[in-house]
């Protein structure tokens, strides 16, 4: 009998991770309040239904062998329905989705745990401005408790100056860190408590919308922050009882690593593992959460650039554009509703040298620029 997934979020990740199934063998079921692009054509079947609509979530259960997610954001009663089941194993497990969901929940255990990790305050009623001030300082970041992706529900605070929207929602407040790198370690952990990771990753950022523009792998980094960074990620992600892939993502300073975020899915950063690995992390998730065995990542150097909405390719966005340049792959999601910095796909360019990667990802778009030039003198 074929093995059956279900997978809960319908968006690009979504879509990966049915392609990798497919080419496992395996029947995906995906469960989406929309259906557009990738998910449409990778997936076996759709439930079109919101993330919190139990009777959808029944018919998902009917559908498969084991569930997954595309995203943490998922709703608690959803969660706790799946926790109480015994027809479905779920992965993550629904207790870990819970507490990593919940930023000031996730902050909280890490500090518990021993994990090194920013100083930070929790506000479930509203944020005291004052305590923030003599804790940590005028400057600050303040992050929404739940949601919040792609540079949303995040705000740098100068002269603590709290934007109001901030107000009465659940918040945490961190010490803002200066100086740093940002890096990120994704980990495969199967059902049997095995863990493998893959060379590290190194993250650049939009400053405007706080989103990654581009991603390097390996980063360069000394190999012992690597390998500490990776032990530690494995070390967090089996204290929590995870199955999956999973991103924890690092603050680097020059004389400490700190745990900044934990996602309990497939990451942005790994994108470039489709065509940079013997094992994409959607095909090593896939694995990993069905119980079959992990692979050991051998990773090409390479480079990934989000491709974002934005003026100067926003003709090689709605047009789903090519490049015709060896070693770069462009991946478009099929996004039919643009708006300014969203991710409309992704290319990945492979090379021998980190610098020569970087130098086609800037090829392909200048490539796509181009286009969308070539399209304005129409």
């Amino acid at each position: 009998m074929q093995e059956r997934l279900g997978i809960i979020g319908g968006g690009q990740l979504g879509g990966f991770l049915c392609q990798a199934a497919k080419q496992l063998g395996i029947h995906t079921t995906v469960l989406s309040p929309t259906s557009e692009g990738l998910v449409t054509e990778h997936a076996s079947e759709m439930i079109n239904g919101s993330f919190d609509d139990l009777a959808a979530v029944d018919k998902l259960l009917t559908t498969c062998d084991v569930i997954t997610f595309e995203l943490e954001d998922i709703p608690v009663e959803t969660l706790q329905k799946l926790a109480t089941q015994r027809s479905v194993r779920v992965f993550p497990e629904p207790s870990t989705m819970m507490l990593i969901q919940n930023k000031g929940k996730q902050k909280d255990w890490l500090v518990a745990n021993g994990f090194p990790t920013s100083k930070h305050l929790r506000f479930d009623n509203g944020l005291d401005q004052q305590g923030c001030l003599e804790q940590l300082g005028p400057d600050f970041v303040i992050k929404t408790q739940r949601g919040g992706y792609d540079g949303q529900g995040v705000k740098v605070v100068r002269n603590a100056q709290v934007p109001s929207e901030y107000d009465q929602v659940p918040t945490i407040a961190e010490a803002l860190i200066q100086d740093f790198c940002e890096i990120a370690a994704l980990v495969a952990r199967g059902v049997d408590g095995a863990c493998v990771a893959f060379p590290l990753f190194q993250s650049d950022f939009d400053d405007e919308g706080n989103v990654v523009r581009r991603v390097v792998c390996p980063a360069p980094v000394r190999d012992e922050v690597a390998e500490q960074a990776n032990a530690l990620a494995c070390e967090i992600v089996t204290a929590m009882g995870g199955t999956g892939i999973f991103a924890v993502e690092y603050f680097l300073t020059d004389s400490q690593l700190l745990v900044n975020e934990i996602a309990p899915r497939v990451h942005n950063v790994g994108h470039l593992t489709i065509e940079a690995s013997n094992v994409s992390q959607f095909e090593q998730h896939v694995r990993a959460v069905m119980g079959m065995s992990l692979v050991g990542p051998q990773v090409k150097t390479a480079a990934m650039e989000n491709l974002l909405y934005e003026e100067a390719i926003a003709a090689a966005c709605l047009q789903s554009s090519d490049v015709k340049i060896p070693d770069v792959t462009v991946h478009w999601y099929g996004k039919k509703s643009p708006r300014t910095l969203r991710k409309m796909g992704h290319l990945t360019a492979v090379s021998d040298t980190l610098v020569g990667a970087g130098e086609l990802a800037d090829q392909a778009l200048e490539a796509l620029t181009a286009i969308n030039a070539a399209a304005a003198d129409q």
